[in-house]
């Protein structure tokens, strides 16, 4: 009759499962994550002004933008009373109607003050946008947290603005121009 011994099967368990994971970092297989290690995801509102309004013509234009987020209703790896914020942020861009979904330079600096205390800097360094048939803009801006909570991680900040075309189109043919846009926002911190 053969016995079981409790300790010989332990250690060939371990045994067995050291082999196995130095065989799989040998043949360069690295461990998977199954979730992430810190995710913040905001909404809320947003606003531009644009000083001298934009036109069909190319000019330099000042911007200032101002977010308030309002609902985070996804907070991993930060603190649980990290629950809005606001940023502002504003520069000079060459810009005209043509180009106008933009809505601010490509490489800009953003400052989140969170209602915990705490600030994400933020560099944007892209843009992406699209404006639908019905004439809402969808603008994608993605870059890295530089400092603050979320350090090293992405940031994709969404901006949907309804009715943007139509705003364009009544008003960059004017000696005024679009002086102001708003629309929704949506923050998404994320390191893997």
């Amino acid at each position: 009759m053969r016995t079981f011994s409790i300790r010989g099967f332990f250690r060939s368990t371990i045994v067995g499962a050291v082999s196995l994971v130095v065989g799989l970092l040998a043949m360069g297989v690295a461990p998977v994550a199954n979730a992430a290690t810190l995710e913040v995801l905001c909404t809320g509102s947003t606003a531009y002004t644009f000083n001298p309004g934009i036109i069909d013509t190319e000019r330099t234009v000042q911007f200032a933008a101002t977010q308030n987020l309002t609902s985070c209703p996804v907070k991993i790896g930060v603190p649980s009373n990290l629950n809005g914020g606001t940023s502002s942020v504003q520069g000079n861009f060459l810009v005209d109607c043509d180009i106008a979904a933009t809505l601010q330079p490509a490489n800009t600096t953003e400052t989140y003050s969170w209602t915990n205390g705490t600030q994400s800097v933020v560099n944007y360094t892209d843009i992406v946008d699209a404006v639908a048939v019905d004439g809402t803009l969808t603008a994608t801006f993605t870059g890295t947290v530089t400092s603050g909570v979320g350090g090293g991680s992405t940031a994709t900040l969404v901006v949907v603005m309804p009715n943007f075309q139509g705003t364009l189109d009544g008003a960059c043919f004017t000696q005024q121009g679009v002086t102001s846009l708003s629309g929704t926002v949506t923050l998404n911190l994320l390191s893997l």
